[in-house]
């Protein structure tokens, strides 16, 4: 497995998502992909310099998140990338598996009840089309 990636929403309860993916992408000795993607009506208000230090913060954050325990001695983990993108998040996470071409793909189960959940109609979307183009995913619970 060369590449494993992980969509996630970088909140607090993807903790276990991202120990997940983290010790998926060891075990493998493979890379880590790990893509956010920013959106929604408060986003789209913001001036370019605004949007672009968001940006900036969650790839920081994700940095912060994830690249400690990559560094820990006897850690295989190959390289690691975080990937910040904005606007519709199946149609990003999408076009992110077709340019990455990942191994595995890791998803948070949905919460229905948080803020910047993907709904029903599109996280099945998004499955389906990683099922079609028979790319494995693995999902994993968050909260």
């Amino acid at each position: 497995m060369d590449l494993v990636m992980v969509a996630t929403s970088a909140r607090g309860d993807t903790r276990l998502l991202h120990t997940t993916a983290r010790r998926r992408a060891e075990d493998e000795g493979s890379g880590l992909l790990v893509v956010h993607v920013v959106g929604g009506v408060e986003y789209e208000r913001q001036a370019p310099q605004m949007r672009r230090a968001i940006r900036d913060e969650i790839k920081w954050l994700l940095h912060a998140m994830l690249v400690p325990a990559a560094g820990v001695p006897g850690s295989s983990i190959g390289r690691m990338t975080v990937d910040v993108r904005e606007g519709d998040v199946v149609e990003q996470l999408i076009d992110a598996v077709r340019s990455s071409r990942p191994d595995l793909v890791m998803l948070g189960v949905p919460q229905p009840h948080a803020a910047d959940a993907l709904s029903e109609g599109a996280y099945s979307r998004l499955i389906s089309y990683l099922e079609d183009n028979s790319i494995p995913v693995e999902r994993v619970p968050t909260a």
